[in-house]
């Protein structure tokens, strides 16, 4: 549940696009936050009930997709 970096500085800052649909995941950690370069986040089909409020951090993300989880 950690995003590191590790030996390229700060990698995961840089990270425009992250792709996680169809993973049966149920949930997503806090530390997308950390995410905040990130534009594109696919979530489809997965089991997602919620996502973190920490996700409204990630200020430059303009598109998500969330089709085919359980949230309400």
């Amino acid at each position: 549940d950690r995003i590191k970096s590790r030996g390229h500085g700060d990698v995961y800052k840089r990270q425009t696009r992250l792709d996680l649909r169809t993973n049966q995941l149920v949930s997503i950690p806090p530390t997308i936050s950390r995410l905040t370069a990130m534009k594109h986040l696919s979530l489809h089909f997965n089991q997602l009930e919620e996502l973190p409020r920490e996700i409204g951090e990630c200020s430059s993300l303009i598109w998500m997709s969330l089709n085919a989880n359980k949230l309400q």
